[in-house]
């Protein structure tokens, strides 16, 4: 994990049966502002659901890349690009300390390339680095190759900004 980076190990029993959809399987993760409080889970609309919850008790809500889980021991992983107290998601979890409560929200997936088994190129800012990589992932278990190169882009303002070039399965500069 580079810089900014912080890897967050979620456990519940829940997370024994859980079954992922695909590889950059997503879920909201509720950060409690006091008393952990979670949204009725027969609500489908997460957010207005958190939204409905009175204020002096609403938690925050935000959307995460699964980057790993152990059903056998009821845990997954999320690595999450932190930027200081500049939004509730990176403020919670920069101060986060284990055993702290947290609730998890089913979400879905949406990478839709699992049947390609050529070149792709898949374009990211850092916040997405983590589904990326569990792309990555996938496809190397299914002995298909990728590689994620970073690069640097001019930005309209002239400065330069952090971007990437995708390796596909030749090893080619895709992008």
């Amino acid at each position: 994990l580079g810089e900014g980076v912080r890897r967050l190990t979620l456990t519940g029993p829940g997370l024994r049966s859980f079954e992922r959809v695909g590889p950059d399987e997503y879920f909201g993760l509720v950060m409690p502002k006091g008393p952990l409080v979670l949204p009725d889970p027969e609500r489908r609309d997460v957010r207005a659901a958190v939204a409905d919850i009175d204020e002096a008790h609403r938690p925050d809500l935000r959307w995460y890349t699964i980057r790993a889980h152990r059903p056998e021991t009821g845990e997954i992983d999320v690595d999450v690009v932190t930027h200081g107290d500049s939004g509730p998601g990176s403020a919670w979890v920069t101060r986060a300390k284990v055993g702290d409560p947290a609730g998890f929200v089913s979400g879905g997936a949406l990478y839709r390339g699992d049947d390609v088994s050529g070149p792709q190129l898949l374009v990211v800012d850092e916040t997405a680095v983590p589904g990326l990589l569990a792309v990555l992932d996938d496809r190397a278990r299914r002995g298909l190759s990728g590689a994620v190169e970073p690069v640097a882009a001019a930005g309209a303002d002239g400065a330069e900004h952090p971007a990437a070039k995708i390796l596909g399965d030749s090893g080619a500069y895709l992008g």
